[in-house]
Formats: structure tokens, C-alpha cells, sequence
């Protein structure tokens, strides 16, 4: 849902087309097409100025900005990631590397959080597409917790959401079977 228009938005699992609902004619309508494989995420940031679609299986991350005048995404570019290519690397756009990126959720500044499952860790994206690891050791699977560079752990991490209230993320820690918590300093 869009934070501003309230429009409602979404995409077919399989066919990589993403839609607008029109609550006038109760009926979708195509926005545009990316040819992103069918395990993707769309999130609308908070300023709805642009929404992230986090591909999984193409292991990057493509951004769409808001039109106004429209009321609709336009067609998305690749931000961050290397298209095809999984792997491990931070850095600026598509200097990246993902591991089968999952959901993501933004915070107030429209960083944008994302687990990177494949690698085990959580990774952040600034507006200007540059990545950085934000918590876990790339490689390293298991549970711990302390510092979350040095000492976190996850095993799969594959949903997160945060509450900007609490200042806290919650990470859906898939093979630990557990929620874990980072508190946003």
C-alpha cells in the first residue's frame, strides 16, 4: 500500500508483472514488466518515492521510483546486485553481491534492510544503493548472539520487519527456528 495514496500495489508470483489495483473498475492494471525471475518482494519505502523489488533467484535488487503526476511505479532499474551472479561483496550498486535475497523492510531514512539469505547475514542499503553488511559473518552459519559484525550469527535469516517505535528489528531466523531482535542504535 502506497504511505501517501493509499493505491494498492503487486505482482504475480510467476510472471513478473507488477500491477495497480483499480478500486473503479474492481479490476489490476499492468504497470510494467521485469523479466526478475518469480521470487521477488516488492517493498514501497516510507516517503513512497520508490519501492525496491529484491530478487531472489537474479540475486539483486531493483528500484522503481513513484510517479505523481501518474500514480504509478515506473519501470524498475537495477540497483544494487550483479544480475545472475550470486556471491559476497559490499560495496556501491552493482559492485554488490547477494546470496538469494529475501524480504527487506526500510527504516525512517529509507535504508533499506534485506536478509541475504545464502550468506547468512543481514544486509543494509542506503538510498544511493550502497551496500554494506549490517549484522552476521558472511559464511558463517549458527546462533549467537553479541556484536553484530564480531560475534552474530543467523542460519538462513529470511524476513525482517521493523517497528520504528522500538527502534527494533525483528529477523525471522529460518533454520534456528527462531525471531531474533536488533535493537537500532
Amino acid at each position: 500500500v502506497h504511505p501517501e495514496t493509499n493505491d494498492v500495489f503487486f505482482n504475480r508470483w510467476n510472471g513478473g508483472e507488477y500491477f495497480k489495483w483499480n478500486f473503479e473498475t474492481n479490476d489490476k492494471e499492468q504497470i510494467f514488466r521485469l523479466d526478475n525471475g518469480f521470487n521477488s518482494a516488492f517493498i514501497i519505502a516510507p516517503s513512497g518515492k520508490f519501492g525496491y523489488i529484491v530478487s531472489m533467484g537474479h540475486h539483486c535488487i531493483y528500484r522503481t521510483n513513484f510517479n505523481y503526476e501518474t500514480g504509478k511505479f515506473m519501470q524498475p532499474y537495477l540497483l544494487c546486485g550483479d544480475k545472475g551472479q550470486s556471491g559476497y561483496a559490499d560495496g556501491p550498486g552493482t559492485k554488490a553481491k547477494f546470496y538469494e535475497p529475501q524480504q527487506g523492510c526500510f527504516d525512517e531514512e529509507d535504508n533499506f534492510y534485506v536478509c541475504d539469505q545464502g550468506n547468512s547475514i543481514i544486509r543494509k542499503v542506503a538510498p544511493n544503493g550502497q551496500v554494506t553488511t549490517f549484522a552476521g559473518r558472511q559464511g558463517q552459519y549458527g546462533l549467537a548472539d553479541g556484536d553484530l559484525r564480531l560475534e552474530a550469527l543467523f542460519d538462513r535469516p529470511h524476513g525482517i520487519a521493523y517497528n520504528p517505535e522500538t527502534k527494533e528489528f525483528y529477523i525471522a531466523d529460518k533454520n534456528n527456528k527462531r525471531i531474533r531482535i536488533i535493537t537500532k542504535e
